[in-house]
């Protein structure tokens, strides 16, 4: 099957609209966030317009920019690694070179460049303007079966051109999946991202999407990919806060629940991105065979 993005708009019409942007407004951040925006413009300001402040991490944050060179929006995450330990630097770092590494692909968050600027990160990209997967579950009521359809095939695009570039995300999960102006799912965040042949310690993902294999064996593959992709569609078909631990956690990684409200192929297909024995799964091709027995077109 040629790698190429789903057919949108009409997957997309009968869902509800994205919310306004609740994101960008000033009183979502307050007075702190100003001072921030403040800083960052300041530093910036040779370069870009910044437009708006649209996320938050715990030494980063993230801005809406228009570019004074080609004019384009983007998106420009400023990391403060003066405050970071040296694991936390060592991640940022390889995310960096990660970035730099990922060939362009319709469902990959575009990276345009990265500079570091008296010992801070800056890194523009692609700017998806209807935010992660997170936000958008929690603004829509109960998707429709053929946007699950579509963040499925979406995703697995986007991990079949990693795979092809022997390189395991290892960090898939709603937070990480990024919905563009036209809504197509995309894949971004490469910070615990490393190649198949990687032989040093990888740092453990986010327990509530990684494989049992990482947890008993600390093995990573392309099937732990597969599987976090499982639960991250579990998720969005079944609106249910992902635990970190207890008997949902448990039941995922050893008799998946059925879809509720699904077909028959959905249910089977999920369930099989969640077999307990990574070598049970399905591989990025197997899945994208033959979609259009899933009536997506």
């Amino acid at each position: 099957m040629q790698s190429r993005p789903l057919p949108l708009f009409a997957v997309f019409e009968n869902q509800n609209k994205f919310r306004e942007k609740p994101h960008e407004t000033a009183d979502s951040f307050g007075v702190c966030n100003q001072i921030c925006i403040e800083e960052f413009t300041n530093k910036q300001s040779d370069q870009f317009q910044t437009l708006c402040h649209i996320g938050s991490g715990s030494f980063s944050d993230v801005f809406k920019v228009s570019s004074k060179e080609d004019g384009n929006i983007y998106a420009i995450k400023w990391t403060r690694t003066r405050h970071l330990d040296d694991s936390d630097r060592r991640t940022s770092l390889h995310d960096l070179y990660m970035l730099q590494q990922v060939v362009q692909h319709p469902n990959l968050v575009d990276f345009n460049r990265s500079w570091i600027q008296k010992g801070e990160i800056f890194t523009q990209q692609e700017l998806c303007e209807n935010g992660n997967l997170t936000s958008y579950l929690i603004h829509n009521d109960k998707l429709d079966e053929k946007v699950i359809w579509k963040l499925l095939f979406d995703i697995v695009l986007a991990v079949k051109q990693l795979h092809g570039q022997q390189i395991i995300h290892f960090d898939i999960k709603p937070d990480n999946i990024f919905i563009s102006k036209n809504n197509y799912f995309k894949l971004g965040d490469f910070g615990l991202s490393h190649f198949k042949d990687f032989t040093s310690p990888i740092s453990e993902g986010d327990s509530r999407y990684i494989a049992p294999e990482v947890l008993t064996q600390t093995l990573s593959t392309t099937s732990s990919d597969i599987f976090s992709i499982g639960v991250t569609v579990f998720e969005a078909s079944e609106r249910v806060i992902i635990p970190s631990d207890g008997p949902l956690w448990h039941k995922l990684r050893e008799d998946p629940p059925h879809l509720e409200g699904r077909s028959q192929q959905l249910d089977q297909l999920v369930r099989s991105l969640l077999h307990s024995d990574p070598k049970c799964r399905p591989s990025v091709d197997i899945i994208l065979h033959n979609p259009q027995e899933y009536n997506l077109f």
